[in-house]
């Protein structure tokens, strides 16, 4: 969600670099999301994990900024959150999952630079932001990849797209074992699939060729 840094520039970051903080938070604290379709539980993350990993509380308040429905609050250190948006979470809406993941992106790569607002200030508000460098395409992608692991997604599109299912099918599919919108699977599989860093990092993990097999006829 919008936030102050809005439109300072943050650490530059790829998305083979994401994908790996990404990766290396489920390591940590949700490992079986790397092996197993699953859905990733946000509710622990938000409750319990993110502190551990860094000090975040959750806070519910009455209301929020018009148009915001979650914030990072980097100088107490908490995401913000009204009481209908967390009963919206916990009861899997997509939407509320993906703010929450952007939170926890916010959090995880940006924290430690943001406590240091000097150094952000220093940098005059004249700078041109390139685009890896601004805040909420960063924490946008994380959310993506922590919500669809990729040796999950990847290996859970390749055999669907073995036995013949169409590329709409497994995306309908992913949308609903992932818990994330129809949009975001199908940003999620268009970067992989260009990114030469993420498809990089594929072959690092040992993660079979996801995209080679897929169909254009929908199975009947």
């Amino acid at each position: 969600m919008p936030s102050f840094i809005d439109n300072l520039p943050i650490k530059p970051m790829s998305f083979q670099a994401i994908e790996q903080e990404a990766l290396f938070f489920l390591y940590d604290y949700q490992p079986c999301a790397l092996t197993r379709m699953q859905s990733t539980d946000m509710i622990q993350i938000l409750e319990h994990d993110i502190y551990d990993h860094c000090g975040v509380r959750l806070e519910l308040v009455d209301t929020l900024p018009r148009s915001v429905e979650a914030q990072t609050v980097f100088q107490t250190k908490r995401i913000q959150m009204t009481e209908l948006g967390y009963e919206k979470l916990c009861t899997g809406s997509p939407r509320d999952r993906f703010t929450t993941a952007h939170e926890i992106g916010h959090c995880i790569l940006h924290l430690p630079e943001i406590s240091n607002i000097q150094l952000l200030a220093a940098r005059g508000s004249s700078y041109k932001i390139r685009p890896f460098e601004e805040p909420e395409r960063q924490a946008n992608y994380f959310a993506a990849a922590l919500l669809m692991p990729l040796p999950t997604l990847c290996e859970t599109y390749r055999r669907l797209s073995i036995v013949g299912y169409s590329q709409d099918d497994i995306f309908t599919f992913l949308a609903k074992s992932f818990k994330v919108s129809l949009q975001v699977v199908k940003i999620r599989i268009d970067i992989i699939s260009k990114n030469k860093g993420v498809y990089e990092l594929i072959s690092k993990l040992g993660i079979k060729q996801p995209f080679a097999y897929c169909c254009t006829q929908k199975v009947v």
